[in-house]
């Protein structure tokens, strides 16, 4: 019986995991690699869980959703992967930072 609650639990961390990978993919416009490595890495140097971590993540997430629902203009999206060129930063506004190079993208 603790046994298998102990599974059960263990199954809804993962999963609460893997969407918090996914917000990060989503919004730092990493892989899915990248993604979980940054959640581990940010759980050790904090000395906490990792289902702690992706819980915070998430909440942070919805924070950030309803500010943009309270936004004057339309919601913004995440970065895209695809929105990055040449290692430049593509601001909210749709313009891109310096990218190093002497212009801008």
């Amino acid at each position: 019986r603790d046994e298998a609650a102990a599974l059960t639990r263990a199954a809804d961390e993962r999963k609460v995991v893997e969407r918090a990978k996914g917000a990060v993919v989503r919004y730092a416009g990493l892989d899915e690699d990248a993604a979980y490595r940054r959640l581990r890495r940010l759980a050790t140097d904090s000395n906490r869980r990792l289902v702690d971590v992706a819980r915070e993540v998430l909440a942070a997430g919805e924070v950030f959703r309803a500010l943009d629902q309270q936004a004057d203009g339309p919601a913004r999206s995440p970065a895209r992967p695809q929105d990055r060129r040449r290692g430049s930063l593509v601001l909210p506004n749709g313009h891109g930072g310096h990218d190093g190079t002497g212009g801008t993208s």
